[in-house]
């Protein structure tokens, strides 16, 4: 075997290395992606349900609470007030839902 034909092989073997090595590196990128979008859904979601609490205990804090309970949920105005925790579980609950659809 003559130095040209042996220092193709290593360059052949060389190659073959690098390509089962970028392989690997393609992999542990794309798991990472994922791992960061589904921390991005989480942290979506939790900024979402913290939006639904304090949108609910605005509502709450506000003088003229009832008439607005009233408007905006068509029940009467104590309804609205006592079952916020209600609603926003169920939000909540279906926010889990969708994003567990979603993945």
């Amino acid at each position: 075997m003559n130095p040209l034909e042996s220092r193709k092989k290593l360059l052949l073997a060389e190659s073959e290395l690098n390509r089962a090595q970028l392989v690997q590196e393609w992999h542990t990128l794309a798991g990472d992606v994922h791992a960061l979008t589904e921390s991005a859904k989480t942290i979506g979601f939790i900024a979402s349900a913290a939006a639904s609490l304090v949108a609910g205990l605005a509502t709450l804090r506000q003088k003229q609470s009832a008439p607005i309970v009233k408007k905006l949920h068509g029940c009467k105005p104590f309804c609205g007030a006592r079952n916020w925790p209600v609603r926003f579980g169920q939000n909540f609950v279906r926010s889990m839902m969708k994003l567990k659809a979603d993945s």
